[in-house]
Protein backbone atom coordinates (compact mmCIF):
# COMPACT_ATOMS: atom_id res chain seq x y z
CA UNK A 1 0.00 0.00 0.00
CA UNK A 2 0.75 3.92 -0.54
CA UNK A 3 2.10 5.88 2.26
CA UNK A 4 0.90 9.40 2.92
CA UNK A 5 3.65 11.60 3.53
CA UNK A 6 3.63 15.43 3.86
CA UNK A 7 6.38 17.64 3.21
CA UNK A 8 7.48 20.95 4.96
CA UNK A 9 9.31 23.42 3.58
CA UNK A 10 10.33 27.11 4.77
CA UNK A 11 9.46 29.73 1.89
CA UNK A 12 9.37 33.76 2.20
CA UNK A 13 5.36 33.38 1.13
CA UNK A 14 2.74 30.81 -0.05
CA UNK A 15 0.80 30.26 -3.50
CA UNK A 16 -1.79 27.83 -2.52
CA UNK A 17 -2.34 27.38 -6.43
CA UNK A 18 1.10 26.28 -7.25
CA UNK A 19 1.75 23.28 -9.31
CA UNK A 20 4.94 21.85 -11.24
CA UNK A 21 4.54 21.80 -15.03
CA UNK A 22 6.43 19.78 -17.48
CA UNK A 23 8.17 21.50 -21.29
CA UNK A 24 10.11 21.11 -23.62
CA UNK A 25 12.56 24.20 -24.73
CA UNK A 26 11.81 25.01 -28.44
CA UNK A 27 14.81 23.84 -30.57
CA UNK A 28 15.00 26.67 -32.45
CA UNK A 29 14.25 29.47 -30.18
CA UNK A 30 15.84 28.36 -27.04
CA UNK A 31 13.99 31.20 -24.88
CA UNK A 32 10.51 29.64 -25.68
CA UNK A 33 9.10 26.68 -23.60
CA UNK A 34 6.46 24.06 -25.26
CA UNK A 35 4.18 23.08 -21.96
CA UNK A 36 2.10 20.20 -22.24
CA UNK A 37 -0.62 21.48 -19.98
CA UNK A 38 -0.21 18.52 -17.57
CA UNK A 39 0.55 19.24 -14.10
CA UNK A 40 2.82 16.93 -11.88
CA UNK A 41 -0.17 16.51 -9.08
CA UNK A 42 -0.84 12.53 -8.80
CA UNK A 43 1.49 11.87 -6.18
CA UNK A 44 0.23 10.28 -3.20
CA UNK A 45 1.96 13.37 -0.57
CA UNK A 46 1.14 16.94 -0.34
CA UNK A 47 3.62 19.94 0.68
CA UNK A 48 2.82 22.90 2.84
CA UNK A 49 4.96 25.89 2.74
CA UNK A 50 5.22 28.06 5.82
CA UNK A 51 6.45 31.88 5.04
CA UNK A 52 9.04 33.18 7.31
CA UNK A 53 6.32 36.17 8.35
CA UNK A 54 4.20 33.50 9.92
CA UNK A 55 6.86 32.34 12.85
CA UNK A 56 7.39 36.71 12.91
CA UNK A 57 3.79 37.46 13.09
CA UNK A 58 1.38 34.90 13.57
CA UNK A 59 2.97 31.85 15.97
CA UNK A 60 1.49 31.63 19.25
CA UNK A 61 3.88 29.12 21.03
CA UNK A 62 3.66 25.36 21.65
CA UNK A 63 0.39 25.86 24.13
CA UNK A 64 -1.79 26.49 20.76
CA UNK A 65 -5.18 28.20 22.32
CA UNK A 66 -6.29 29.59 25.64
CA UNK A 67 -7.02 27.23 28.40
CA UNK A 68 -10.29 27.49 30.30
CA UNK A 69 -11.67 26.00 33.10
CA UNK A 70 -11.98 22.19 31.54
CA UNK A 71 -8.41 22.84 30.60
CA UNK A 72 -6.97 24.13 33.61
CA UNK A 73 -9.16 21.22 35.92
CA UNK A 74 -7.00 18.36 32.96
CA UNK A 75 -3.56 20.36 34.00
CA UNK A 76 -4.18 20.01 37.36
CA UNK A 77 -1.74 16.97 37.91
CA UNK A 78 0.85 18.27 36.14
CA UNK A 79 0.94 21.38 38.59
CA UNK A 80 1.28 19.18 41.44
CA UNK A 81 4.29 16.66 39.66
CA UNK A 82 6.09 20.19 38.91
CA UNK A 83 6.52 20.30 42.58
CA UNK A 84 9.16 17.65 42.73
CA UNK A 85 9.44 16.70 38.57
CA UNK A 86 12.51 19.63 37.63
CA UNK A 87 11.19 19.16 33.98
CA UNK A 88 7.84 19.05 34.82
CA UNK A 89 8.17 22.18 36.40
CA UNK A 90 10.07 24.17 33.48
CA UNK A 91 7.19 22.60 30.91
CA UNK A 92 4.24 24.33 33.28
CA UNK A 93 6.01 27.40 33.24
CA UNK A 94 6.58 27.83 29.49
CA UNK A 95 2.92 26.58 29.15
CA UNK A 96 2.38 29.64 31.53
CA UNK A 97 4.39 32.15 29.73
CA UNK A 98 2.25 31.06 26.71
CA UNK A 99 -1.11 31.76 28.01
CA UNK A 100 -0.16 35.09 28.79
CA UNK A 101 1.49 35.86 25.42
CA UNK A 102 -2.08 34.43 24.39
CA UNK A 103 -4.26 36.86 26.23
CA UNK A 104 -1.98 40.03 25.75
CA UNK A 105 -2.10 39.37 22.01
CA UNK A 106 -6.24 39.11 22.50
CA UNK A 107 -6.08 42.16 24.45
CA UNK A 108 -3.99 44.00 21.83
CA UNK A 109 -7.22 43.23 19.44
CA UNK A 110 -6.76 39.53 18.63
CA UNK A 111 -5.71 37.53 15.76
CA UNK A 112 -5.27 39.35 12.59
CA UNK A 113 -6.81 37.98 9.54
CA UNK A 114 -4.17 36.85 8.17
CA UNK A 115 -2.77 34.89 10.83
CA UNK A 116 -6.35 33.30 10.31
CA UNK A 117 -6.18 32.61 7.01
CA UNK A 118 -2.56 31.10 7.11
CA UNK A 119 -4.26 28.83 10.28
CA UNK A 120 -6.55 27.66 8.14
CA UNK A 121 -4.20 27.13 5.07
CA UNK A 122 -2.15 24.89 7.50
CA UNK A 123 -4.91 23.14 9.03
CA UNK A 124 -6.25 21.73 5.82
CA UNK A 125 -2.69 20.33 4.69
CA UNK A 126 -2.20 18.52 8.13
CA UNK A 127 0.96 21.18 9.41
CA UNK A 128 1.07 21.79 12.97
CA UNK A 129 3.62 24.65 13.25
CA UNK A 130 5.08 24.25 16.62
CA UNK A 131 8.55 25.01 17.83
CA UNK A 132 9.82 21.14 16.92
CA UNK A 133 8.93 21.96 13.40
CA UNK A 134 10.70 24.73 13.67
CA UNK A 135 13.33 23.35 14.84
CA UNK A 136 13.68 21.00 11.84
CA UNK A 137 13.08 23.79 9.34
CA UNK A 138 15.34 26.55 10.31
CA UNK A 139 17.79 24.05 13.07
CA UNK A 140 20.61 24.51 10.44
CA UNK A 141 19.86 28.32 9.73
CA UNK A 142 20.50 28.22 13.80
CA UNK A 143 23.65 26.76 13.80
CA UNK A 144 24.99 28.95 11.10
CA UNK A 145 23.98 32.27 12.93
CA UNK A 146 24.86 30.17 16.52
CA UNK A 147 21.48 30.90 17.70
CA UNK A 148 20.38 28.37 20.47
CA UNK A 149 16.61 29.34 21.41
CA UNK A 150 13.80 29.39 19.03
CA UNK A 151 13.03 33.08 19.83
CA UNK A 152 16.40 34.28 18.86
CA UNK A 153 15.94 32.49 15.62
CA UNK A 154 12.43 34.36 14.86
CA UNK A 155 14.02 38.12 15.91
CA UNK A 156 16.59 36.91 13.37
CA UNK A 157 14.12 36.32 10.75
CA UNK A 158 12.35 39.71 11.20
CA UNK A 159 15.95 41.41 10.86
CA UNK A 160 16.45 39.23 7.66
CA UNK A 161 13.10 40.47 6.13
CA UNK A 162 13.45 43.45 7.33
CA UNK A 163 17.09 43.71 5.11
CA UNK A 164 15.55 42.27 2.80
CA UNK A 165 12.63 44.78 2.56
CA UNK A 166 15.70 47.43 1.99
CA UNK A 167 17.36 45.09 -0.40
CA UNK A 168 14.50 45.44 -2.54
CA UNK A 169 13.81 49.02 -2.20
CA UNK A 170 17.18 49.69 -3.19
CA UNK A 171 17.85 47.57 -6.06
CA UNK A 172 14.09 48.62 -7.35
CA UNK A 173 16.37 52.38 -8.11
CA UNK A 174 17.99 49.77 -10.71
CA UNK A 175 15.09 49.02 -12.66
CA UNK A 176 13.52 53.11 -12.18
CA UNK A 177 17.22 54.17 -13.66
CA UNK A 178 16.53 52.93 -17.05
CA UNK A 179 13.40 51.27 -17.76
CA UNK A 180 15.11 47.70 -17.41
CA UNK A 181 13.95 44.43 -17.36
CA UNK A 182 15.16 40.79 -15.34
CA UNK A 183 16.50 38.54 -17.79
CA UNK A 184 17.42 34.80 -16.89
CA UNK A 185 20.10 32.45 -18.03
CA UNK A 186 18.61 31.65 -21.67
CA UNK A 187 18.22 35.57 -22.55
CA UNK A 188 21.73 35.07 -24.44
CA UNK A 189 21.40 31.40 -25.85
CA UNK A 190 17.71 32.60 -26.75
CA UNK A 191 19.42 35.25 -28.84
CA UNK A 192 21.49 32.48 -30.87
CA UNK A 193 24.58 33.48 -29.17
CA UNK A 194 27.37 30.47 -28.37
CA UNK A 195 30.51 30.49 -26.96
CA UNK A 196 28.99 31.82 -23.52
CA UNK A 197 30.61 31.35 -20.80
CA UNK A 198 29.78 31.27 -16.52
CA UNK A 199 31.49 34.48 -14.78
CA UNK A 200 31.82 34.17 -11.13
CA UNK A 201 32.37 36.93 -8.52
CA UNK A 202 34.44 36.35 -5.59
CA UNK A 203 31.54 36.75 -3.06
CA UNK A 204 30.56 34.18 -0.34
CA UNK A 205 26.42 33.80 -0.73
CA UNK A 206 24.87 36.03 2.23
CA UNK A 207 20.82 36.80 2.44
CA UNK A 208 21.82 40.41 3.27
CA UNK A 209 23.19 40.92 -0.11
CA UNK A 210 21.96 41.56 -3.73
CA UNK A 211 24.74 41.14 -6.70
CA UNK A 212 23.77 41.61 -10.38
CA UNK A 213 24.49 42.47 -13.77
CA UNK A 214 23.24 45.18 -15.38
CA UNK A 215 23.57 45.06 -19.55
CA UNK A 216 23.27 48.81 -20.54
CA UNK A 217 23.13 47.87 -24.38
CA UNK A 218 20.36 45.31 -23.67
CA UNK A 219 18.42 47.34 -20.71
CA UNK A 220 18.36 44.24 -19.58
CA UNK A 221 19.12 43.23 -15.40
CA UNK A 222 20.65 39.53 -14.79
CA UNK A 223 20.24 38.65 -11.12
CA UNK A 224 23.36 36.30 -10.13
CA UNK A 225 22.97 32.86 -9.15
CA UNK A 226 25.13 30.56 -6.68
CA UNK A 227 26.75 27.94 -7.88
CA UNK A 228 27.61 26.44 -4.06
CA UNK A 229 30.56 28.92 -3.33
CA UNK A 230 30.33 31.94 -5.08
CA UNK A 231 27.56 34.37 -6.61
CA UNK A 232 28.11 33.20 -10.85
CA UNK A 233 26.50 34.90 -14.60
CA UNK A 234 25.70 31.38 -16.38
CA UNK A 235 25.72 31.99 -20.29
CA UNK A 236 26.79 35.35 -20.45
CA UNK A 237 28.77 37.11 -23.48
CA UNK A 238 32.48 36.89 -22.90
CA UNK A 239 33.64 41.04 -23.84
CA UNK A 240 30.15 42.07 -23.03
CA UNK A 241 30.60 45.44 -21.20
CA UNK A 242 28.20 45.42 -18.22
CA UNK A 243 27.59 47.34 -14.84
CA UNK A 244 28.94 45.02 -12.17
CA UNK A 245 26.38 46.18 -8.86
CA UNK A 246 26.19 44.45 -5.33
CA UNK A 247 24.22 45.67 -2.52
CA UNK A 248 24.04 45.01 0.99
CA UNK A 249 22.37 46.05 4.42
CA UNK A 250 24.75 45.45 8.01
CA UNK A 251 23.24 46.86 10.78
CA UNK A 252 20.59 48.64 8.99
CA UNK A 253 23.42 50.73 6.86
CA UNK A 254 23.21 50.35 3.17
CA UNK A 255 27.09 49.46 0.96
CA UNK A 256 27.07 49.87 -2.43
CA UNK A 257 29.79 48.40 -5.10
CA UNK A 258 29.59 49.60 -8.73
CA UNK A 259 31.98 49.12 -11.73
CA UNK A 260 32.14 49.11 -14.92
CA UNK A 261 33.21 45.53 -16.04
CA UNK A 262 34.36 42.99 -19.86
CA UNK A 263 32.91 40.21 -19.05
CA UNK A 264 35.14 37.54 -18.16
CA UNK A 265 35.12 34.25 -16.02
CA UNK A 266 36.38 35.98 -13.40
CA UNK A 267 35.00 38.69 -12.08
CA UNK A 268 36.47 41.74 -10.05
CA UNK A 269 36.34 41.20 -6.27
CA UNK A 270 33.74 43.25 -4.64
CA UNK A 271 34.72 46.03 -2.32
CA UNK A 272 31.57 47.32 -0.81
CA UNK A 273 31.74 51.49 0.21
CA UNK A 274 29.05 53.08 2.86
CA UNK A 275 26.44 55.05 1.47
CA UNK A 276 23.28 57.11 2.31
CA UNK A 277 20.12 55.19 0.32
CA UNK A 278 20.28 58.66 -1.12
CA UNK A 279 23.44 58.60 -2.89
CA UNK A 280 23.13 55.09 -4.06
CA UNK A 281 19.79 56.05 -6.01
CA UNK A 282 22.27 59.24 -7.13
CA UNK A 283 25.17 56.63 -8.33
CA UNK A 284 22.53 53.88 -10.07
CA UNK A 285 21.99 57.22 -12.43
CA UNK A 286 24.79 55.93 -14.09
CA UNK A 287 22.95 53.08 -15.71
CA UNK A 288 21.00 55.57 -17.93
Amino acid sequence: GGKLLTIYFPTDSVLTGAKTYYGDRDDTHQENIHWDGTSNDNTNGRAAGIPGSYWISCWQGDCGTRCRIFCRIKRFPLGWKGLTDKVQREENRDFRDCQRNLRKKRSEGGRSPGCVEMDNYLLENGVIPDSALFMQLYGKYMEARGLTTMEEAIESLKKDAEEAAKLQSLSFNMVQSGKMGYINCDFFPGKGMTNLINAEVKLPYARNIDCKLVFTNYKAIMPAGYNGKTYSFNNVPPGEEAWLVALMIADDQPYLFLEKVNISKDLPKIGFKKMSAEDIAEALKKLD
